[in-house]
């Protein structure tokens, strides 16, 4: 009997076997993969494919999930549901814009099982070459416009998403590097016309392994900051065992594009001549103010009148671009380590400029025991920037004087020989006036003999540790200080060499200014997380905690005029007549508390829940402190249902949608409270209320929904992701007329309402796919609609600027708007012009030939 029960048990066992069949193929034209590994739930050791790619295993149960991989591809997973044929299409590692993982708060999540908006870039795919994050991420994210702001080493990008969403308000994403949110300074210089620094200089485009973009559910984790979306960065860490030592060089030379045009010396001696008759009526005055205009060879002067000069090839260079990056890391199953030292020297096309960047990182990890691992990352970094001017500064920006100076002018001096003599050719005569034919400061002279730098340090420390409490449950903590020191100078001269127009109207024969700006982070968090899978049917990942951040940003400039002579460049040595100062001190506290539930059924669908507590000392002193922000997401895997798995020519079909409430909190904090601002009285300097305060005033609130496919198809060859959108932004601050009796114009309150809506588009196609070589096709493109839909009640608001240029905001149109004449034709008659009764800037009436002007038309 026992032997009988033997074979019988034997026998059922095994009769509950399952054979599984599959095969594993490559997307370089669908060929095999031979040697690749696949696993399954009950499987004892993992099994390989043969030459064909095709593999056969057996297993207990049906359920779980099956897996394969081979080296150079991630992993693939499909529901272990039934017995076969399972067929697994791998996506090789050098895919471009595809990552295994995406990177959320708090953790990471496959990204076959996106269920929100988020795009996930890593280092490979970044732009050829790329020096910063900017220009690596730059074109990369679908809806994310990336811009530098005017070419110059050094200077900032400008992030912005979805539209304009506030008038006051921070408009960039939340930055978030290794878990840790940034809050730089992003104000415009006060000191240096028109330049802004990169608030992300202090990383190398080889420092960074993954870039995230969050617009959806996700960013609602951090509450009244994630109205702009949240850009988190990963940099390189600690992971290697054996020790190695990387030297990574990039050299290059930048070379300016092209140039505007502008006329010759004969278009512009004929263009003076006759616009100058528009001012003087008599012509004999025309020649002694515009001496060049004359056709007398015998002219004494003409050696001062004959030139061509191309101002704007003056003052470019073809200029040095060099990157070097020395990368030490090892350790050991205990302890590992990433030691990275950086030099950045990137020289400007217009002379004198360049951007140089001496940096260190130190990134490790450190398992004190099999549940507790420690961590850390340090970065410093110090700068030494040479700039120009960028502003609308037609004194001291070399790039408009390069336009406004006239050819016929010589960049040096010349003797009555013709002779060049090795100095640079003034803008005063002999008796020290400026003549009305060359009052316009000498470019070249502007570049060489003026001074205008920033020196500058970064610090930033973040430590950590991570606790397991069982194999599904973990705590984690950290704490991060982030440090900046700014040091801004200028010098224009003007007194001794006299090249250079004077400023403040001609009252400023040289000109010094100095700004030093600082700004602080310091930033803690707890977490928890939480992961469990039941009756193979459901996964669930609950995450939650607490943030704050600390913020102190200070600036303080002055500025003066006309030191003695040109020796002389600090503001100790500036007249008493025409000191100024300036300045601003912001402190702004937040906390944070935030909840996530992510449900998993089968691969096939997801729903997500996120809340978050949140509060801001932004807010005035009788406002709500805190806020909830909640959102919801859900997505379907459309691929992994039984209808669609079957066909192979379709890799990947996923459809998302979310409600999403985010709120921007990132205002200045004088807002709310009283400041002031310094007043000069007759050489005295005092200071002065600026302000009357809303204690009422409330963070900005936003409400997005979002619908969202991606798919891939024909072996992952086309990759196609869409996203429509539609956002509402409500209490967004404005100034609210107030009396007069107050003693101030406004009153800054939650009144407006901003909506956006829009699409964005991401795709590209593998012309060529080989597993040596590929060629690849793709774009992204968005497309925002912007509409100022309530005012509350205050009239239109117009922002004028002192170039004279105009903006307004008003019900119905854009946020900013502008408007402009069209043209309807040219006048053929002095009858069909007076009608019109259009005049031009001397007050004469439009004439026949002239252009028709239309009514005006608002312009986006």
């Amino acid at each position: 009997m026992a032997g009988t029960f033997l074979l019988l048990s034997g026998t059922l066992f095994s009769q509950n076997r399952h054979e599984v069949t599959g095969k594993v193929l490559s997307p370089f034209d669908g060929k095999p993969i031979p040697h690749a590994v696949v696993t399954a739930v009950g499987l004892s050791e993992p099994v390989e494919t043969d030459s064909t790619g095709f593999f056969t295993m057996e297993v207990p149960v049906l359920e779980g999930f099956v897996q394969a991989w081979a080296e150079g591809y991630y992993t693939a997973e499909q529901r272990l549901d039934r017995e076969g044929p399972f067929l697994f299409i791998l996506i090789p590692q050098q895919k471009i814009n595809y990552s295994e993982q995406i990177l959320l708060p708090g953790r990471q999540e496959a990204s076959r099982l996106k269920a929100s908006k988020v795009t996930n870039i890593s280092h490979k795919d970044f732009s050829e070459g790329a020096l910063s994050l900017g220009q690596g991420i730059q074109n990369k994210i679908p809806g994310l416009q990336v811009i530098n702001q005017s070419g110059m080493p050094g200077e900032g990008y400008v992030f912005q998403a979805r539209g304009i969403k506030s008038f006051v308000s921070n408009s960039s994403p939340l930055i978030v590097v290794n878990g840790m949110p940034l809050f730089p300074d992003y104000s415009e210089s006060r000191v240096i016309s028109g330049y802004t620094t990169d608030v992300l200089k202090l990383f190398a485009a080889t420092d960074i392994k993954n870039v995230s973009f969050l617009q959806g559910a996700e960013a609602s984790v951090f509450g009244s900051l994630g109205a702009n979306g949240v850009l988190m960065i990963e940099t390189d860490d600690a992971s290697d065992m054996d020790t190695r030592v990387e030297y990574i060089a990039q050299f290059g030379v930048s070379q300016k594009a092209k140039s505007l045009p502008v006329l010759d010396r004969v278009g512009y001696r004929e263009y003076i001549g006759k616009m100058a008759l528009t001012r003087y009526d008599d012509m004999a005055v025309v020649l002694q103010e515009f001496p060049y205009l004359k056709d007398d060879p015998d002219y004494f002067y003409n050696y001062l009148y004959n030139n061509s000069t191309n101002w704007q090839e003056e003052i470019a260079r073809p200029a040095i671009v060099m990157d070097n990056t020395l990368r030490i890391k090892g350790g050991d199953a205990i302890a590992k380590y990433n030691l990275t030292f950086g030099f950045l020297d990137e020289q400007g096309v217009i002379d004198n400029t360049g951007f140089s960047r001496y940096s260190m990182k130190l990134n490790a990890n450190i398992n004190v025991s099999s549940r507790l691992e420690l961590y850390a990352h340090m970065a410093l970094a110090y700068y030494n920037n040479k700039l120009q001017e960028q502003g609308l500064q037609r004194e001291t920006n070399p790039l408009m004087v390069s336009l406004f100076k006239s050819p016929l002018f010589h960049p040096y001096q010349k003797d009555f020989n013709n002779n060049v003599i090795p100095a640079y050719a003034p803008i005063r005569d002999a008796e020290g006036h400026i003549p009305v034919n060359n009052a316009v400061t000498n470019p070249l002279a502007l570049i060489n003999q003026s001074l205008v730098e920033s020196q500058a340090y970064d610090v930033l420390m973040n430590a950590g540790l991570k606790y397991q409490l069982t194999p599904d449950w973990m705590l984690s903590g950290m704490v991060g200080l982030f440090q900046n020191y700014n040091r801004e100078n200028v010098f224009f001269p003007g007194l001794t060499d006299r090249t250079i127009m004077p400023l403040v109207g001609g009252l400023a024969e040289n000109t010094v200014r100095l700004g030093i700006g600082e700004t602080s982070n310091l930033f803690y968090n707890l977490n928890t997380s939480y992961k469990a899978a039941f009756n193979d049917q459901h996964r669930v990942v609950l995450t939650g905690g607490l943030q704050s951040a600390i913020t102190r940003r200070e600036y303080d400039s002055g500025s003066g005029r006309n030191t003695s002579s040109d020796f002389f460049r600090t503001l100790d040595n500036v007249s008493n007549i025409g000191r100024s100062f300036d300045g601003y001190i912001d402190e702004w506290i937040w906390m944070n508390f935030y909840a996530n539930a992510a449900y998993y059924y089968r691969n096939l669908a997801s729903l997500g829940v996120t809340a978050s507590l949140d509060g801001t000392s932004a807010s005035g002193r009788d406002a709500s402190r805190y806020g909830i922000f909640p959102s919801v997401n859900a997505a379907i895997y459309l691929k992994n249902t039984a209808f669609l798995r079957d066909l192979n020519w379709i890799n990947r079909l996923d459809l998302r949608a979310e409600a999403v409430t985010t709120g921007n909190s990132h205002f200045s904090s004088s807002i709310g409270q009283y400041y002031y601002y310094n007043q000069v009285f007759r050489q005295l300097s005092g200071i002065v209320r600026a302000n009357v305060p809303n204690t009422l005033l409330e963070w900005e609130k936003n409400h997005t929904l979002n619908a969202g496919l991606d798919l891939s198809v024909w072996n992952h060859r086309l990759d196609l992701s869409v996203d429509v959108y539609r956002g509402l932004s409500s209490d967004v601050i404005l100034g609210r007329q107030v009396s007069p009796v107050l003693g101030f114009p406004v009153i800054m309150d939650n009144m407006a309402e901003i909506q956006n809506q829009g699409v964005e588009l991401g795709w590209q196609y593998y012309v060529l796919n080989h597993q040596d070589y590929h060629w690849v096709l793709g774009a992204t493109v968005s497309k925002n609609e912007n509409k100022l839909t309530s005012l509350g009640g205050e009239a239109p608001v117009v922002n004028e600027f002192a170039d004279g240029s105009a903006l307004i905001s008003e019900e119905g149109g854009p946020v900013y708007a502008f408007y402009g004449h069209t043209t309807k034709g040219v006048y053929a008659s002095d009858q069909d012009a007076a009608q019109d009764g259009f005049t031009d800037f001397s007050g004469r009436p439009f004439q026949v030939g002239m252009f028709a002007l239309s009514i005006t038309t608002r312009m986006r």
